[in-house]
């Protein structure tokens, strides 16, 4: 005998028993032709064997899950099986029919992201529900002040201009002393420079707001010499304003008759200016420096007297910012 096999694919085989293995999706009609002394015989069994695909299992991932709105997430289909096509809901009622599709969130929320991977083998669906998680944008902290210069004891009001969602507020004065209030007010007791920092917090984060040397307090007595006041000590007051540009005033208080030379040095102890050299009497004084000469840095000014005990000097620093 002769056995002459057609499987339907272009695939052909002499032997009696064969096997064959088809490797395209299809429905396939089988043909056996017999020789023998008897003659011929053909047997023909149409749509025979019939092959399909594996079937689809649908997966993604994104490469993000959460974040400020408005929040761009990029998926991509990990799907197995045999899959043309694809169907994504992303939950906030937009879908797309790209394989791997881009999608902006717009709105503050937590999102169920669905996917339908289909083929000539079926369709299988993934659900991960609360996917995608959109926060509110951090804050921008902000603040202003009523006023930010004057005398011991010194109120200040503070207001606060952040933007975007806050939940709570922390205020350091830079003397010490917090407060949580939105728009606090604080009495500033001491004379000096102060930086002040305001701290906001809400759902998508905090932010922090520094103004350095922002509040500039000095002592009271450098500003009553319209009173003939006669101070107590020596004494050199911090000048104003401080920060400065090209011009500040250093207020300094004399007890009794004596010599006074008050002079500016830069940071490597070179006198840079010579603002007071000569005999006082007692009272409060003004002196007035112009920087316009000057580089932007660090300066220290420093005031003398024959009449100090153990030959003291008075020393304070100041800023000049063009």
């Amino acid at each position: 005998f002769v056995w002459l096999w057609d499987f339907g694919d272009g695939n052909t085989s002499i032997l009696q028993n064969p096997s064959n293995t088809y490797s395209t999706i299809d429905s396939f009609a089988v043909t056996l032709t017999v020789i023998g002394p008897g003659g011929v015989d053909v047997l023909t069994r149409p749509d025979y064997i019939v092959t399909s695909g594996l079937a689809p299992t649908a997966g993604f991932t994104a490469d993000t899950t959460h974040g400020a709105v408005p929040l761009q997430v990029k998926f991509t289909d990990e799907s197995i099986g045999l899959v043309d096509a694809w169907s994504w809901d992303f939950g906030d009622g937009k879908t797309s029919a790209e394989q791997h599709p881009v999608h902006q969130y717009t709105t503050v929320d937590t999102f169920t992201v669905n996917l339908i991977a289909s083929g000539q083998s079926g369709a299988d669906t993934l659900v991960r529900p609360d996917y995608i998680t959109v926060l509110e944008p951090p804050p921008v902290a902000d603040f202003t002040a009523d006023t930010t210069e004057g005398a011991t004891p010194f109120e200040v009001q503070f207001t606060d201009q952040s933007s975007g969602m806050v939940l709570s507020w922390l205020w350091d004065f830079g003397d010490g002393n917090t407060s949580t209030n939105q728009n606090p007010s604080h009495l500033f007791q001491d004379a000096d420079t102060f930086d002040v920092t305001l701290t906001v917090a809400g759902p998508g984060g905090e932010d922090t707001k520094t103004r350095t040397a922002y509040i500039i307090t000095s002592d009271p007595s450098g500003v009553d010499n319209q009173n003939n006041r006669i101070p107590a000590e020596f004494a050199l007051l911090q000048n104003y304003p401080n920060p400065f540009n090209a011009s500040t005033t250093i207020n300094y208080a004399v007890p009794e008759p004596s010599e006074i030379r008050l002079a500016v040095y830069n940071v490597r102890g070179e006198c840079v200016c010579e603002l007071v050299n000569g005999p006082h009497g007692p009272g409060v004084y003004q002196a007035h420096l112009d920087a316009s000469e000057l580089g932007s840095g660090l300066y220290f000014y420093r005031m003398e007297s024959n009449a100090m005990k153990d030959n003291a000097v008075l020393i304070r620093k100041m800023i000049l910012l063009k």
